[in-house]
C-alpha cells in the first residue's frame, strides 16, 4: 500500500479538534499534535492547549494531554514558557537532531537541533530538560524514507545529549515518561 496522507490544516480550536480533545479526555489517551512553531501561530496553539484542559480541576487528571511533535521546532526558551503556562503540554524530541534533513520545515537545521553543533546540549534545552523532565520524551521519527537506516546514530545522538543532564531527568525523558503516559508495565 503506497498512500500518502492528505495534509489538513486546522485551527487548534476548530470544533473538530475540540471534539478530539473531549474523546481523548474521556478515554485518557494522549494526542500527538504536529503544530510547527511560528510567532503568528502561538496564540492559536495556546488556545488549543487551554481548550484541552479541564479548568475545574487543579491537576491534569481530566486534561487532554497534548504531545507536541518535534517540540514544534521551537527554541528551548519558547518551549520553557509554554511548558510553564500549560500543564497538559508534553514534548516529543523526535526530529530534533542533525541526522535527517527535513524539507519544508520552518526553521534551519541549526535551530532544529538540540545541540550547538559540537554535540554539546544547548543551555536553554538543558534547562528545559532538567526543569520539565516529567513531560518530555525522546522520539525517533524514523518512519519516512530511509531514516530507519540511521536509527543507531539517532539513538546515540539522544544518549549523548541525555548524558549531559542529571540521571533522574535523563531516565524520565529516555523511557519512564513514555511508559507512564502510555501505561506500559515495567519490564
Amino acid at each position: 500500500l503506497n498512500q500518502t496522507a492528505e495534509e489538513k490544516a486546522f485551527s487548534a480550536v476548530d470544533p473538530f479538534l475540540i471534539a478530539v480533545y473531549d474523546v481523548a479526555r474521556e478515554r485518557r489517551v494522549p494526542i500527538n499534535m504536529h503544530y510547527d512553531y511560528s510567532d503568528n501561530g502561538m496564540a492559536d496553539f495556546e488556545a488549543g492547549l487551554k481548550a484541552a484542559r479541564d479548568e475545574s480541576q487543579s491537576d491534569t487528571s481530566n486534561d487532554a494531554i497534548i504531545i507536541w511533535a518535534h517540540s514544534g521546532d521551537a527554541s528551548g526558551t519558547v518551549v520553557a514558557k509554554l511548558l510553564a503556562a500549560h500543564r497538559n503540554l508534553y514534548l516529543d524530541l523526535s526530529s530534533r537532531n542533525p541526522l535527517c534533513s527535513y524539507g519544508g520545515r520552518l526553521v534551519s537545521m541549526d535551530e532544529q537541533r538540540l545541540d550547538d553543533g559540537t554535540l554539546t546540549l544547548k543551555s536553554d534545552w538543558k534547562q528545559v530538560m532538567e526543569n520539565y523532565s516529567d513531560r518530555i520524551m525522546v522520539g525517533t521519527d524514523i518512519g519516512p524514507g530511509s531514516r530507519h537506516l540511521d536509527i543507531e546514530k539517532t539513538v546515540a545522538y539522544y544518549r549523548t545529549l541525555l548524558g549531559q543532564i542529571n540521571e533522574e531527568a535523563a531516565q524520565k525523558i529516555a523511557y519512564k515518561n513514555a511508559r507512564g503516559l502510555f501505561t506500559m508495565p515495567a519490564p
